[in-house]
C-alpha cells in the first residue's frame, strides 16, 4: 500500500449475495466473531460449503490466522490439501524512543509458528514501511525466517516499499527464497511463479512448464495479466483490506485501481482465483479500524467452480 497502480481493466461485480460457494470454508465474521449468515442459515449452497470443509477451527493467534479453501477444477491429485502460508505487507518501521521493538501481531505470529507446518510459505512483500526502516525491517526477516516451516519451502517477492537497499540485504536472510521474476516447480504438479515488484507475470511464466500455477505478486490489479496467461491462483497484497474501513465492501481509500469493494477477500476471473489478504502491518499511521491485521492458511482442493467473465467476489474477509 502507499502508492496506487494503474489499471484500464473492467470493474469487478459481487455475485456471492451473502452465500458461501461450495468447498469454501468461511473465516468468522471479524466483528462479530460469527460465520457468514449463508453457514448457519438453511441457504443449500452454504450447507455444502460446510460439508466439504472440515478444518477444526476457523481462527488462530487471537484470529490473526485465518483458514480457507481455494477449491479449484485443475488442482493436481497429488496436490490435494496442499497448505499455503500467506503473509504480507509488514510495514516495519524502526523502534521510535520507548516503542515496541517487535510489533504485537508478530508475537501472535511468532506464538504461533512453532506449532504448525505447512506445506509452503508465501510472502508477498512490503517488510519495510520506509528506507530508513530497512535496518529493522531485516532484522524482523532474520528472527523470523528460521520460525517459518515449508515442507516445499519459503517463498518471497518483493513490493513497492521494498527499495533496493532492503531487497539487496533480505537476500542474504537465510531460510528464505526470494523470486525476482522465475518460476519454481514442484514434484507434486505445482509451480510458484514469482514477480517482485515492478511485477512482471509475463516474463516470470514464460519459462513454466505448465502444471498448476500459483502466483506471488504484490499488486492484486495483476489479476488481469494472470487470468489471460491462464495462471490458477493468484495472492496478493498492497491494499491492507483498506486498512480503516465500514466493511469489506466500503473501504474509502485501498491505494489500488481495483473498486474499493473488492478491496480483501477471495475472487474469480475466468479460472484464476485471486487471493488478497489484509496484511500484517500498517501504512502511514499505526491504526485499523474494523479491518484486522490477518494471515491466511489456504487448502486447495479439487473441485467444480463455474468461469466468470469479471471479477467476481467467491467469499468476503
Amino acid at each position: 500500500m502507499g502508492n496506487s497502480n494503474s489499471s484500464g481493466k473492467q470493474a469487478g461485480r459481487d455475485e456471492s449475495a451473502g452465500r458461501v460457494p461450495v468447498g469454501i470454508r468461511p473465516g468468522p465474521d471479524h466483528r462479530t466473531g460469527t460465520l457468514p449468515d449463508s453457514a448457519a442459515s438453511g441457504n443449500p449452497e452454504g450447507s455444502r460449503a460446510r460439508s466439504q470443509a472440515v478444518p477444526a477451527t476457523f481462527a488462530e493467534a487471537g484470529g490473526l490466522i485465518e483458514q480457507y479453501e481455494i477449491v479449484h477444477p485443475a488442482v493436481p491429485a497429488e496436490a490435494e490439501g496442499m497448505t499455503i502460508l500467506h503473509l504480507t505487507d509488514f510495514h516495519i518501521r524502526k523502534p521510535l524512543l520507548g516503542g515496541p521493538a517487535w510489533p504485537g501481531v508478530l508475537k501472535r505470529l511468532e506464538a504461533w509458528l512453532p506449532h504448525h507446518d505447512v506445506d509452503l510459505v508465501a510472502m508477498t512483500g512490503d517488510y519495510g514501511d520506509h528506507p530508513k526502516d530497512d535496518q529493522a525491517a531485516v532484522g524482523m526477516l532474520e528472527r523470523l525466517a528460521p520460525m517459518l516451516r515449508g515442507r516445499l519451502g519459503v517463498f518471497g517477492i518483493f513490493g513497492n516499499h521494498d527499495g533496493a537497499g532492503l531487497v539487496e540485504r533480505a537476500k542474504r536472510v537465510g531460510g528464505v527464497r526470494w523470486l525476482g521474476c522465475e518460476s519454481v516447480a514442484f514434484g507434486n504438479g505445482v509451480t510458484v511463479v514469482g514477480a517482485s515488484f515492478p511485477e512482471d507475470l509475463v516474463g516470470a511464466s514464460a519459462e513454466s512448464e505448465g502444471g498448476f500455477r500459483v502466483a506471488l505478486i504484490h499488486y492484486p490489479t495483476e489479476v488481469y495479466t494472470a487470468a489471460s496467461l491462464g495462471i490458477d491462483v493468484v495472492l496478493a497484497g498492497h491494499t491492507h483490506g483498506g486498512q480503516v474501513r465500514w466493511s469489506p465492501t466500503m473501504t474509502p481509500h485501498t491505494s489500488s485501481d481495483l473498486p474499493s469493494g473488492l478491496a480483501s477477500g477471495m475472487y474469480r476471473l475466468g479460472g484464476t482465483v485471486l487471493c488478497i489478504s489484509r496484511g500484517l502491518g500498517e501504512a502511514v499511521a499505526r491504526v485499523r479500524v474494523r479491518c484486522p491485521a490477518q494471515a491466511c492458511v489456504y487448502t486447495l482442493r479439487r473441485g467444480e467452480a463455474a468461469r466468470t467473465e469479471t471479477l467476481t467476489a467467491i467469499v468476503r474477509w
